[in-house]
């Protein structure tokens, strides 16, 4: 099936091009940084920049 997407820049607005399984962890990174990510448990989440601030947020399903 050709890709109408193919020549396409990949940004925030692209359709995604992979998808990953994130399991619950307090202790290993995640392996790939994600672009976005699709939540559906509710639960909090905390995100950590390159500069090792760790942010905490609430999410709903």
């Amino acid at each position: 099936m050709p890709d109408p997407f193919d020549t396409d820049y990949v940004n925030l607005t692209s359709p995604a091009v992979a998808h990953y399984v994130i399991a619950p962890s307090d202790a290993t990174d995640l392996p790939v940084r994600p672009r976005a990510i699709y939540v559906n448990t509710a639960g909090t989440a905390v995100l950590q920049d390159n500069d090792g601030e760790a942010v905490a947020y609430d999410l709903a399903a």
